[in-house]
């Protein structure tokens, strides 16, 4: 109750109920001292005693009240510039896809307007979504809506060379994840791998679950060896990186594989989180 008052007042209030405190318990001690035949001739009332007691008690609660004090701002100036990087992060998501969407948005508005007209209304869907509170947690399936807007959005420029596979388990859809956490990384798996390749490309995204953890893998083809990979390449990956790091510090994850089956090269993103809330 007392987080309505201004903080002056309630550090007052905590600093006079622990001398209070520490009175009671001095005289207490002395009464029953005295009266459980312990010492029956100690004074109930030893002004000095007691004065001594109270003063320093008042000393180290003001001590410990400063210490909790600072402890208390420091936490809460971490946190502001935790939220304020994440946020920056989060940011710097949006220019590399906006870009790519306006050029494909601007082919279309000529030659298919009605297309147009849903492409843009799948962008504010898109941006939307990113411009909400970057720390409350979505739903896979919240985040799966997201991927499904962009993915739509890339159909327009891609056409058939870009197909789907997406394999999530119903019990997984309620489980909470960052928000913008699997979009960033199928708009990698798109613009470095499927959209270099000369021939029609799957993306594919998995879901299964752990003892303590749920994974997603995200799997797209690459050009072959010695094709130019286009600049930019990992940032995505970093920023994604760097947000776990902020939400889950250890406890998530996120790791790249490249291997080659049956002469085809494959990327795969691979995500772990911790079967628990993200932190407010």
């Amino acid at each position: 109750w007392l987080h309505v008052f201004h903080v002056k007042w309630v550090f007052l209030t905590c600093w006079t109920l622990l001398v209070l405190v520490v009175f009671l318990v001095s005289v207490g001690a002395r009464a029953f001292l005295r009266y459980s035949d312990i010492d029956p001739t100690i004074n109930l009332i030893d002004a000095d005693s007691i004065a001594r007691n109270v003063g320093i008690g008042a000393l180290v609660s003001l001590l410990l009240l400063r210490y909790f004090w600072e402890r208390h701002q420091w936490l809460e100036q971490t946190r502001a510039q935790s939220e304020a990087r994440y946020s920056s992060l989060q940011s710097r998501i949006h220019p590399h896809f906006l870009f790519n969407a306006l050029n494909s948005l601007a082919a279309l508005i000529r030659t298919q307007p009605e297309v147009a007209e849903t492409m843009v209304e799948d962008l504010a869907d898109l941006f939307r979504a990113s411009l909400a509170d970057h720390y409350t947690p979505v739903t896979l399936q919240e985040e799966l809506g997201i991927v499904d807007v962009y993915l739509r959005i890339e159909q327009q420029r891609l056409g058939d060379r870009l197909m789907t596979e997406i394999n999530i388990p119903d019990d997984l859809m309620k489980l909470p994840v960052p928000r913008l956490t699997l979009q960033p990384l199928v708009e990698n798996a798109v613009f470095h791998g499927i959209a270099r390749l000369s021939e029609p490309g799957t993306l594919r995204v998995h879901a299964w679950r752990e003892p303590n953890a749920f994974c997603i893998e995200v799997t797209n083809p690459m050009p072959e060896d010695g094709e130019p990979s286009p600049a930019g390449s990992g940032v995505a990956i970093a920023n994604i990186r760097q947000r776990l790091h902020l939400l889950y510090h250890e406890k998530a994850s996120i790791s790249l594989i490249s291997d080659s089956v049956a002469s085809q090269r494959t990327f795969r993103a691979y995500l772990r989180f911790p079967l628990e809330k993200v932190p407010a």
